[in-house]
C-alpha cells in the first residue's frame, strides 16, 4: 500500500526518500539454532496533549504524475497516521507533525493564532523528490490556514503548497485538507 502524505508535509518528505539496496543475506545450509519469532514493534509514544491528524488531498495541478509521485496520494486519498503537537505562546504557534508509522518524518510549521484563526508557513520545505520516474530538484512553499473549534480541541485547516521544478520551471499545486482532534 502506498504511504499517503499530507501536502505541505510532502515538501519535506520528498527529500527524505531513499532507495533500498539489493543485497541479500545467505542463510547457512543447516540452522544452528531455532529462530525466535520477531517481536512486534513497540507502540509509538504519544505525548500528552497531542493531536490525531488526518490529511486529504483535495486537488492537484501540474505535470502529469508529478503530484502523485511527490505527494504519494491521489486526489481524494486520506492519510491518518499523523501526530500533531501544537506549542503556543501568546499568538505565536509552532506545529510539529510526525508520522506515527515513520517517526523520522517530522515537519514544522510556524505562525500565529488570533482568536481561533490559525495561519502558518512550513519552516523546512524539501528541495528534491521524484517526478515522472526521475529525481528532480525544486523550490517549495506551504501555507496553512484554519480554525480551532470553540472548545479548542478540534482544528480544521487547509494547506496550499506550491512546488516549482528547477529544470523546467513547471509548477505543481497541491491543496490538502487537515482535520485534527486533540487526544
Amino acid at each position: 500500500m502506498t504511504k499517503h502524505t499530507p501536502m505541505g508535509i510532502v515538501l519535506i518528505l520528498a527529500l527524505g526518500l531513499a532507495g533500498c539496496d539489493s543485497h541479500s543475506s545467505v542463510l547457512p545450509a543447516t540452522p544452528t539454532s531455532t529462530p525466535l519469532p520477531a517481536a512486534p514493534a513497540p507502540a509509538p509514544v504519544v505525548p500528552k496533549g497531542a493531536w490525531n491528524l488526518t490529511t486529504t488531498l483535495r486537488s492537484a495541478t501540474g505535470p502529469q504524475g508529478c503530484a502523485v509521485d511527490i505527494s504519494h496520494m491521489h486526489v481524494g486519498d486520506s492519510y491518518g497516521s499523523w501526530l500533531l503537537t501544537i506549542e503556543r505562546s501568546g499568538e505565536s504557534v509552532n506545529l510539529v507533525v510526525s508520522d506515527l508509522l515513520y517517526p523520522a518524518d517530522r515537519y514544522e510549521y510556524e505562525g500565529t493564532v488570533v482568536a481561533d484563526v490559525l495561519t502558518a508557513e512550513i519552516k523546512n520545505p524539501a528541495g528534491a523528490g521524484w517526478c515522472g520516474g526521475g529525481r528532480v530538484t525544486f523550490s517549495a512553499e506551504s501555507h496553512l490556514s484554519g480554525r480551532f473549534s470553540a472548545d479548542g480541541r478540534t482544528l480544521t485547516a487547509e494547506a496550499v503548497d506550491t512546488i516549482r521544478l528547477d529544470d523546467t520551471g513547471e509548477t505543481i499545486g497541491l491543496h490538502t485538507g487537515w482535520s485534527a482532534i486533540q487526544q
